[in-house]
């Protein structure tokens, strides 16, 4: 018969039979209350992870993602706006010419950077 492995509170090594699994005993050394555990089923390792495959074959096929929308050359030219002052910029403007705000790379970094109190 398989005997179960449980501590109690104080660090006591103690072994119960199965039989006495899910019931709450005192430890023979101090007394202290010990629940002994459910016994647990032997798995595998194997049973335990889940490879990247696993997962491809339980979610199936899936379709593909559509292609990103291509920009028209009206998007491409559309005015944008100072991040700043909120002056009207072109396309390709670097630099508003109202408040000389860098904007070439992103506007969206002015953004984070917090409102402007030149407004």
């Amino acid at each position: 018969m398989n005997r179960i492995e449980v501590a109690c509170a104080n660090g006591h090594k103690l072994k119960a039979k199965e039989k006495l699994a899910g019931r709450t005993l005192k430890c023979p050394k101090c007394q202290a209350e010990v629940r002994v555990p459910g016994p647990r089923p032997d798995r595998p390792a194997s049973a335990l992870s889940v490879s990247d495959l696993d997962v491809m074959n339980f979610l199936g096929d899936q379709e593909p993602l559509p292609p990103p929308p291509k920009l028209s050359i009206h998007d491409e030219l559309a005015d944008r706006y100072c991040p700043r002052c909120g002056a009207t910029l072109g396309a390709k403007a670097t630099v508003c010419k109202a408040c000389n705000c860098y904007v070439a790379i992103s506007s969206d970094f002015m953004d984070a950077l917090g409102p402007s109190e030149s407004k």
